[in-house]
């Protein structure tokens, strides 16, 4: 019985541990204490360019990107995502500093249990400054684990779509 408050204390600490070792979201990005922005989705039948501009807009200091968004109204079939060459990686860290906003995440994005796939979407995020990989692959932990461990990127699970039926499907 006294191993469970000491496995508790460990977790605790190893959490605590993990969370300060990621890089804060600087202070000037965050609105009285609080880091505000908007999921590019919000923006889903505008381009990755618009949705900055309207976050941006509205007040928001940072941004979660989604894959297959277009990239702007001057190239409406380039899309964005963690296959972006060089140049359009560019183009979008430019409009976010035109516009004063940092990418803090990105997702909904499927994480292959193939650990090369998987590995580019983890060069994307640290590419972009990411801190959070949002992803509905539970099947793919395995690989990713040791990828969040290296590169120092949190991954998130989105519980969508609720699978209520199926009774190995648990968060």
């Amino acid at each position: 019985m006294k191993i469970l408050p000491f496995a508790s204390v460990i977790l605790c600490l190893s959490s605590i541990s993990a969370v300060r070792a990621a890089e804060p979201i600087p202070d000037d990005h965050k609105v009285n204490g609080f880091a505000i922005g908007c999921q590019a989705y919000t923006f889903n039948r505008f381009t990755t360019f618009e949705a900055i501009e309207k976050t941006a807009a509205a007040g928001g200091k940072v941004i979660e990107f989604y894959p297959g968004q277009r990239l702007s109204p001057q190239e409406p079939d380039t899309k964005w995502d963690h296959n972006a060459s060089p140049e359009t990686v560019a183009k979008v860290k430019a409009k976010l500093k035109e516009h004063g906003l940092i990418a803090v995440a990105y997702g909904v994005v499927g994480l292959s249990k193939d650990e090369a796939e998987c590995r580019k979407v983890f060069e994307f995020a640290k590419t972009m400054g990411i801190r959070v990989i949002n992803t509905e692959s539970v099947d793919a932990i395995d690989t990713f684990e040791k990828l969040v461990k290296e590169y120092d990127i949190k991954v998130g699970f989105h519980d969508h779509p609720k699978r209520e039926k199926d009774p190995n499907y648990k968060m």
